[in-house]
């Protein structure tokens, strides 16, 4: 392109920004005058940040109450349990959650407080067992075992045992086993206890009517009073590092866990077809290398293994191998676990840093292949290591390695949190957040509720309480936030007193950028005069090649308006010729840029 007058009007081609403010407009550094004549269809306008909706699920939800108005997140059931740090992604589960300390999710479309629980015999040792027998709880602590009277919690110490460190503890129903080392398996139906087999004794469990017990890298099946080596040996195993760490039950197999170094195997036996005892041990499933398991524990005919890295829910086949789900991570292992009703509670040591307790998976609700839903339980305000749990009384008791025996109390915990999880709408921009509403059955006396907000993974505010007496709605109504703004928003909700929470509503504008449309007649002639009065020759063919080549290419340019500058992609264009020129038609380019 030239210039038809030799004055100080640069042209700047290419570049992406034209500083020659005496063109109307430039693109992409080249300048262009407007066509005053087509003024009609020069301007700009947004598009709308939301499509025409409409809902077309078979059920109404959300967006059929008002497509155009607040975007709405409601959270109203909890019974698929933690571990969900989206809330709304495509593959989210409603029913998730994050994270809870205190609160029962189980019940649906309530959320209320847990038990609490208090210390029903203080010890120190660290290899405490429980085990329930002829209506007694029995604890063991260092060298000594505790018994409780029938049907009570007041404990006695046991008499008649060696002296020695208790190894395992085991229950029949009526009979309590206790291993002692070197001084083998002891006996007990109340508070006195007797030698009944001798050698040295590791675990102690009894599965499926038969007494297991480890001795060094051996494991027996103990039928008769005497030598535990006496019994039938089920795996003498071949490496001298192995330790064996438990023994559970499925359904017509008794399954046995060890590891050697970072190599960990469930091993499964069962009763001979003679029924003369039980057969050698075989691999039932391996672990992931450098994943040991610690416990196993079987209900229902399920198997429940735990880790030195959490948890795993695993299912018996015909043949007795295991089809293992997917690691439920805990931080600490997994001691121990403890089946009742459609639950099973497992030790979570140290869940934070005043409370350590018990985890519960929920058997009904499944949250992937083989992973039942879990949240955290029943917690003890102490720190060690959760080591065993029974149910004695139909309440849940737990050892906790330096503290003691912990039992579930008939009082509910003070309080309580949820977080639900990080709300992004399904999209990545920048919400407005206007407004949180909550609702729950009627407050008694000095009961609150206490909503939290996080932005973008920042530090928790407190937006609103909900304590009016009687009010089941927070009040005098939804909680304003002064429109928080954040990528994603994640509410915790406390929960002070006997209360059900039974709704939490987000409301939010999603204040997502704008995009604009700019509609520019350019006036492309061989000859055009600039807003100052001074002509100058344009090029028409080149450059409604470079126009049109932009559009091809959706070349991202700089679309210039005096001292305004925006980034675009010629989108779209009209070309209106007017007159034949000497190598081209002169008109007018009326170009659609979008900015981006």
């Amino acid at each position: 392109m030239s210039l038809g007058v030799a004055l100080d009007i640069p042209y700047y081609t290419g570049a992406s920004t034209n500083t020659d403010t005496r063109w109307d407009v430039s693109i992409g550094g080249h300048g262009y005058v407007i066509d005053t004549q087509l003024l009609d269809q020069f301007g700009r306008q947004t598009v709308s940040m939301i499509r025409q909706q409409s809902d077309t699920s078979n059920k109404p939800g959300e967006a059929s109450l008002n497509p155009e108005g607040l975007w709405r997140r409601s959270v109203e059931s909890w019974h698929h349990g933690a571990g969900q740090t989206w809330y709304d992604k495509p593959d989210s589960d409603p029913f998730r959650f994050r994270s809870s300390k205190g609160v029962d999710p189980w019940t649906r479309y309530g959320l209320s407080l847990l038990p609490d629980t208090s210390l029903l015999q203080a010890a120190a040792g660290t290899n405490q067992q429980l085990a329930v027998g002829g209506g007694r709880l029995y604890a063991s602590d260092g060298t000594t075992v505790r018994v409780t009277g029938v049907g009570n919690t007041t404990f006695a110490t046991a008499t008649g045992t060696p002296g020695a460190a208790v190894t395992g503890l085991a229950s029949d129903g009526t009979t309590v086993y206790a291993g002692f080392g070197a001084s083998g398996v002891y006996t007990a139906t109340g508070t006195a206890m007797s030698s009944v087999y001798t050698g040295t004794a590791g675990i102690v469990r009894y599965v499926l009517g038969r007494l297991i017990v480890a001795s060094g890298k051996a494991i027996y099946n103990v039928t008769a009073a005497g030598a535990i080596t006496g019994g039938t040996v089920l795996l003498d195993h071949p490496n001298t590092g192995w330790t064996w760490t438990d023994a559970g039950e499925g359904l017509g197999w008794i399954y046995l866990s060890g590891y050697a170094g970072d190599k960990s195997l469930i091993y499964k036996t069962q009763i001979k077809d003679d029924g003369t005892g039980l057969a050698v041990a075989t691999v039932a499933a391996p672990l992931p290398d450098g994943e040991l398991a610690q416990s196993v524990t079987g209900y229902l005919g399920f198997l429940v293994i735990g880790t030195d890295k959490g948890i795993r829910f695993a299912v018996p086949q015909g043949d007795g191998n295991l089809s293992i789900g997917s690691l439920i991570p805990t931080g600490l292992p997994v001691l121990c676990a403890e089946g009742q009703d459609r639950f099973v509670w497992y030790g979570l040591s140290n869940y934070d840093t005043t409370s350590t307790g018990l985890g519960r998976l929920d058997l009904q609700n499944f949250t992937d292949n083989q992973t039942p839903a879990y949240a955290s339980d029943l917690m003890a305000t102490a720190q060690g290591a959760v080591t065993s749990v029974v149910t004695y009384l139909t309440d849940r008791v737990f050892a906790v390695s330096g503290s003691g025996v912990w039992m579930e109390t008939a009082s509910k915990v003070p309080t309580g949190t949820f977080t639900t999880g990080r709300v992004t709408y399904g999209i990545p921009d920048s919400k407005t957040l206007v407004d949180i509403d909550v609702r729950h059955d009627p407050l008694p006396a000095a009961a609150e509720i206490v909503i939290s907000l996080t932005l973008d993974a920042g530090t928790p505010f407190v937006v609103g309480r909900s304590d009016l007496d009687g009010s089941s709605v927070s009040t005098p109504g939804a909680f304003s936030v002064n429109q928080a703004r954040g990528a994603y928003l994640e509410i915790t909700a406390t929960l002070n007193g006997d209360l059900t929470l039974r709704r939490v509503t987000l409301q939010s504008d999603p204040s997502a950028q704008r995009t604009t449309i700019y509609q520019v007649p350019l006036l492309l002639f061989d000859r055009v005069q600039l807003p100052g009065g001074v002509e100058a020759d344009v090029d028409v063919q080149a450059e409604f090649t470079y126009l049109t080549g932009l559009m091809n290419t959706r070349q991202v340019v700089t679309y210039q308006e005096a001292d305004d500058a925006y980034r675009v992609v010629l989108d779209d264009y009209t070309w209106k010729p007017d007159k034949r020129g000497p190598d081209f038609w002169d008109g007018t380019f009326v170009a659609r840029l979008k900015g981006v």
